[in-house]
C-alpha cells in the first residue's frame, strides 16, 4: 500500500460526489460538515482526499496501467464497472481529475509508481481467472483424464485448479438454511412400457450405488438426491412430455441444510469495504458459471470425464461444510438442488400424473 503524509492541507470531496450507497454512508459516519471543493456543494458531509485514498487503492489495484495507446481512463473504468460516482460529477467531466487526485493525495510526487492520469486495462496480463481456468480445464480432455483414480479427488495442487480456500469469499456470501421439514420434489417417468405398478416410496428416493450413473454433482456409484422446488419443475427435469405417465414425490427434509445458493447470479454491488477483492470478484465468478453447468440438462451417451469439473468443485463445496447446492432450473419455471447425503430428504406423498393415474 501507499505510503501517505500530510505535506499540505488535503482538499475534501464530499458524499454528493458519489453514487455508491456504502462509500456515501461511510463518509456520511466519518465527514463533517462543510464545502465541497469538487463538486461546489454546501454545508455536506466532506471527508479528506487522503481517507478516500486509502479506500480506493484496492479498487484501483484491480486495473492495470496500459503499455500502448490502447486502454481507458481509471475514471471511466470505474464508472463502468461500479457507477462510483454522482452524476454531480461526471456532468461536469470532473471524474477523471477527481480519481487523480484521490490518488495521488498525500503521496510525494517522487514516490510515485504509477501514472494515474494515463490508460489503463481491467485485467492482468497473462493472468488467467478461477473461471478462465475452469474453462480451460473442462475443455482440456488432459485436465480430467477419465482414467485418473478416484483418491485423487480433493487434490488441488494441479494446475492451480480452486482450492477451498480460494472461492471461501463467495461461499460465505451464498450460504442458506434450509430448516428441518422442508418440502422439495421429485418426480420419476415410467421408462418401462407396459409396466402396470406405480413407484412405491422407496423407488422415489435417491437410487442404490449400483443403479447410480454419474452426473454433474456426482460420480458413478455415488448416489446424491436430486430435486426440485415444485412440481412442474421436477417433471421438466425428467423431461415429462404431456400426458406422459409420471409419479411426482413430495419430499420432506429430515435435518436442517445448509445449503449453496447459486440460484441467481451473485453480483458485488459496491467495490468498497471488501476484503480480497479481487479473489472474491473471481470465486463468484466461477460459481456463476459452475451455476450455469449444472443447469445444463445432462444428455444421453455423454462421457462421464465431461462432468468431472463440476464433480471436482462439488467436492470442495462438501468439503467447505455445505450439505447441497441450490442452482437454477433449465428446464422449469423453479430450481434444482442437490442433497450429498441421498437420505436427506424422504418421501411422504406421491402423485401420478398421466396415464398411470
Amino acid at each position: 500500500m501507499t505510503s501517505r503524509y500530510y505535506p499540505h492541507p488535503p482538499s475534501f470531496a464530499c458524499h454528493r460526489c458519489f453514487a455508491d450507497r456504502q462509500l456515501i454512508e461511510w463518509i456520511k459516519e466519518q465527514g463533517t460538515k462543510g464545502n465541497c471543493s469538487w463538486c461546489g456543494a454546501r454545508n455536506v458531509f466532506v471527508v479528506q482526499l487522503i481517507s478516500l485514498g486509502n479506500l480506493f487503492e484496492p479498487v484501483i489495484e484491480l486495473y492495470h496501467p496500459s503499455d500502448s495507446s490502447s486502454g481507458d481512463l481509471l475514471s471511466v473504468l470505474l464508472q463502468e464497472d461500479w457507477e462510483i460516482f454522482s452524476d454531480r460529477i461526471m456532468d461536469k467531466g470532473l471524474a477523471h481529475g477527481l480519481v487523480r487526485a484521490i490518488m495521488e493525495a498525500g503521496v510525494d510526487p517522487k514516490d510515485l509508481i504509477i501514472d494515474y492520469s494515463g490508460l489503463f486495462h481491467s485485467s492482468k496480463p497473462y493472468h488467467s481467472t478461477l473461471e478462465e481456468i475452469w474453462e480451460e480445464r473442462a475443455d482440456s480432455s488432459s485436465g480430467f483424464d477419465p482414467d485418473e483414480s478416484e483418491g485423487s479427488k480433493l487434490e488441488y495442487e494441479d494446475e492451480g485448479f480452486p482450492r477451498p480456500d480460494e472461492i471461501q469469499y463467495a461461499v460465505e456470501d451464498r450460504g442458506t438454511i434450509y430448516p428441518a421439514n422442508s418440502v422439495l420434489y421429485r418426480a420419476r417417468i415410467y421408462t418401462v412400457r407396459g409396466r402396470s405398478e406405480r413407484f412405491g416410496f422407496e423407488e422415489m428416493g435417491a437410487p442404490p450405488p449400483d443403479k447410480t450413473p454419474a452426473q454433474r454433482a456426482n460420480r458413478a456409484g455415488e448416489p446424491v438426491l436430486y430435486m426440485a422446488s415444485d412440481t412442474n419443475t421436477a417433471l421438466a427435469e425428467v423431461r415429462a412430455w404431456k400426458g406422459s405417465p409420471a409419479s411426482v414425490a413430495k419430499m420432506r427434509v429430515t435435518e436442517g441444510l445448509r445449503i449453496l445458493d447459486l440460484r441467481k447470479p451473485y453480483l458485488v454491488d459496491s467495490p468498497f469495504f471488501h476484503e480480497s477483492l479481487g479473489w472474491r470478484l473471481e470465486a463468484h465468478g466461477l460459481l456463476n458459471r459452475f451455476a450455469e453447468e449444472l443447469s445444463r440438462p445432462v444428455m444421453p451417451h455423454e462421457a462421464d470425464a465431461l462432468y468431472r469439473p463440476t464433480q471436482h468443485l462439488c467436492d470442495v463445496i462438501k468439503a467447505g461444510g455445505f450439505d447441497g447446492i441450490a442452482y437454477p432450473s433449465a428446464m422449469g419455471p423453479g430450481y434444482n438442488i442437490v442433497l450429498f447425503n441421498p437420505h436427506a430428504g424422504t418421501p411422504e406423498e406421491i402423485t401420478i400424473i398421466g396415464s398411470k393415474a
